[in-house]
């Protein structure tokens, strides 16, 4: 991280009244998602497993400080032009905590998930079948 740039003039002016602040990181080339789509760039085994193996190791440093990405995807990958990955846009990221069982709006957001999915699987079915006579 090169800075972090703000509009208040101090920290706890946060405090008083809400505020912006962005992270300033030094310049990638590119993300992953635009390099797909161009075709440009040959995908072979080596640079395909550098590529996840950074991509773990982030993901493992920032499980290992409770801190969840929740946006993976590859838009949201870069890469440098001598293939040096990083993560981005860390704005849905969450810390949790190892030792709570459970969170109940969590709980409660994997129910809806779930039941919404399984009666949107029953409707497409039964939607499928065709009439008899």
């Amino acid at each position: 991280m090169q800075e972090i740039v703000t509009d208040k003039q101090e920290a706890v002016d946060f405090r008083k009244e809400k505020g912006s602040f962005y992270l300033v990181f030094e310049f990638m080339d590119h993300d992953l998602m635009g390099l797909l789509d161009s075709g440009l760039v040959d995908f072979k085994a080596e640079f395909n497993a550098s590529i996840m193996k950074q991509l773990l190791d982030g993901l493992s440093y920032c499980h290992g400080k409770n801190f969840l990405h929740r946006d993976i995807k590859c838009s949201n990958i870069l890469i440098n032009n001598r293939g040096k990955v990083k993560l981005a846009d860390f704005g849905l990221a969450r810390l949790y905590n190892v030792r709570q069982k459970k969170n109940p709006k969590s709980w409660q957001f994997l129910y809806r998930y779930i039941v919404c999915n399984s009666s949107f699987s029953r409707l497409r079915t039964s939607s499928a079948r065709t009439p008899t006579k």
